[in-house]
């Protein structure tokens, strides 16, 4: 008797008693999903818990329908290349579930190896219930795709108010949709503190100017009694204008130094480059949170909440908001902003958040029609041996961001020489879902290297693509949340401009004079649009910013007595060891893996019982 015989067998034994009403209180996150423009449709729950210790997904669907349902996990938002599991309960009330992969559109081919586990399917008031499981890896090269912890991936739903005729006669979806999602990045969220109160920013009717893109800076007087008593942020949302989605991109939030000497400081507000000098430099001082379009509510954890106010000396904070509008529309107004939620309760730690990675300057280039380019941007050891305390700092959420050609940022670990696994990664970045990730946390002690690494994919831009705020420009960053807080704002670098003189030398130098007069970014871009790309001058662009010695920028504008930014030069770290991940598909341990699996799952359902 096979192994899924077995487990199928001790299945029966104990679903008897498995009740259906409670599957909200079975799983950590619950989604409300949607069929867009599709009238008629029902309403389709998707259920999940990360089993972060045995390295699987938890599911359940629960659809308003007694015909088949199906979900998949796709790279992309098609039927192509999607990972699909399609349940259903016929008419004597037996449960089925298929493992099937979708090359085309059409019905998916019938997976040989079934890597999603049923062990639940009932129908009741009119609902199908499905649960299941499934490994991040399931060593089945051929039919299933790995779901990497810390990727953005498609997420597909779809049902047919009709049961199959039989388990190859399966009716194609009457509805199907599809959507971006992380499954790892959240928490569930601990029980609100009391005397929770909340503190709004928002902007008041901004008109969004009709170029490509703006960013919206707005000051603000902190209320009395935050000046007066510190309070602790323990979660913080976006409030976004339903007529202006499209529109906000990023916001982000500054505390400021103090503005009273400026006329008007509290709800000042305008273009970034225009607003008061002070206010301006208040982008260069402690950013205490930032979201991204696609992310939600960001929660910290039970012990660790951000201060504000009180016997810090917080009067203002800054508000800045990237408007995206690539249609240069005209007439459309904001009121967009943030609601932080406050408490006068001090946690077991204070939260830091420090941005890491490549400087966003002209130094961060990308060539035109590069088909795989990479970036490195640097946290030396030198850094954090100076502003880290001796038992280090611990990482526990984590933001990547690059811009619209970005397409993999991974934040590397290095320990004297030897390469840890990464803090956080996105193998599969989307520019239009960006969130900040909560992560297994990770200590980072003094004298530890960081390294945020991006990949870029310039195919068919035809111009360089240089380091900037414009969504048609680059950036190259990580911004970690951890604690306890340190005096980190920012710790970045950027190859030495010299060095590009050295690389024009070796592949243009009848035009080396020529790159020696540039002193403006067009300049720079209409040089290298004309430059004469080879696959040896690709590979000698990027060794310059992987090998080359780099301008290293640490610190913080509230360092203390020595206040300020420390500056100098330093090469990349060397690597003895870098990291390979666990092969957990070697030979000989498919066959285990695949055991183990469903024994976890079967563990993971009995404990639901008891």
């Amino acid at each position: 008797m096979g192994i899924l015989t077995v487990t199928a067998l001790l299945f029966l034994g104990v679903l008897g008693s498995y009740a259906v009403h409670d599957i909200p209180d079975r799983y950590d996150f619950a989604l409300n999903l949607q069929f867009d423009g599709q009238p008629g449709a029902a309403t389709f729950k998707f259920f999940y818990t990360y089993d972060r210790d045995n390295q699987m997904l938890r599911m359940a669907v629960k659809v308003l329908s007694l015909g088949w349902v199906g979900i998949g996990f796709s790279r992309n938002a098609f039927m192509t290349d999607t990972d699909v599991a399609i349940g259903w309960v016929d008419s004597s009330g037996a449960g089925y579930l298929q493992d099937r992969y979708a090359f085309r559109r059409g019905l998916p081919r019938l997976d040989v190896q079934q890597d999603f586990i049923l062990y639940n399917a009932t129908e009741t008031d009119g609902y199908t219930i499905i649960e299941m499981a499934r490994a991040l890896e399931t060593c089945d090269t051929q039919d299933d795709i790995t779901i990497n912890v810390g990727d953005t991936i498609y997420l597909l739903f779809a049902y047919h108010s009709m049961d199959p005729s039989s388990e190859n006669d399966i009716p194609q979806h009457e509805f199907r949709q599809s959507m971006i999602i992380n499954l790892f990045g959240s928490i569930v969220e601990p029980p609100p503190p009391d005397n929770l109160s909340f503190l709004d920013l928002l902007n008041e009717n901004v008109i969004i100017p009709g170029v490509e893109t703006t960013y919206w800076c707005k000051t603000f007087r902190l209320p009395d009694s935050i000046i007066n008593t510190t309070h602790y942020m323990t979660a913080f949302e976006p409030v976004i204008s339903s007529d202006t989605t499209a529109h906000v991109h990023h916001m982000l939030i500054y505390k400021c130094s103090d503005l009273t000497t400026i006329v008007g400081a509290n709800n000042a507000d305008g273009v970034c480059h225009s607003v008061h000098e002070e206010a301006r430099d208040c982008r260069d001082n402690l950013l205490i949170a930032g979201w991204a379009v696609g992310a939600g509510k960001f929660v910290y954890p039970e012990n660790v909440a951000y201060p504000i106010g009180g016997e810090r000396g917080d009067t203002y904070l800054l508000m800045e908001i990237h408007y995206d509008n690539p249609d240069n529309l005209v007439g459309r107004v904001d009121n967009s902003g943030f609601r932080l939620s406050l408490t006068q309760e001090a946690r077991q730690f204070n939260a830091g958040l420090s941005g890491v990675g490549a400087q966003t300057n002209s130094n961060l280039f990308v060539p035109p029609n590069a088909g795989i380019f990479n970036v490195f941007g640097y946290c030396p050891s030198s850094c954090t041996r100076e502003f880290l305390p001796e038992t280090g700092i611990t990482v526990f959420a984590n933001f990547l961001h690059t811009h619209t050609v970005g397409r993999s940022v991974i934040l590397r670990h290095i320990r004297r020489g030897v390469e840890l696994p990464p803090i956080d990664q996105n193998l599969f970045y989307d520019f239009d879902y960006q969130l900040t990730n909560h992560i297994t946390p990770r200590v980072i002690l003094p004298g530890d290297d960081l390294i945020v690494e991006c990949r870029y994919n310039s195919t068919g831009r035809n111009f360089s693509t240089f380091g900037g705020e414009s969504t048609s420009e680059e950036m190259c960053l990580s911004f970690i949340s951890y604690y306890p807080e340190v005096p980190i704002t920012y710790c970045v670098s950027f190859p030495r401009t010299d060095q590009y003189e050295d690389w024009v030398q070796t592949h243009a130098p009848l035009a080396l004079d020529t790159y020696r007069q540039i002193d403006e970014l067009g300049e720079a871009s209409n040089f290298f649009n004309s430059f004469q790309w080879t696959d040896q001058a690709f590979r000698d662009i990027e060794d310059v910013n992987l090998n080359g010695v780099h301008f290293v920028v640490c610190g913080s504008e509230t360092t203390g007595e020595d206040s300020g930014y420390r500056a100098f030069n330093e090469r990349p770290p060397p690597i003895n060891l870098p990291y390979e991940p666990p092969d957990v598909c070697s030979t000989g341990g498919a066959a285990q893996f695949a055991y183990s699996t469903i024994v976890v799952v079967l563990m993971a359902m009995l404990s639901f019982l008891l």
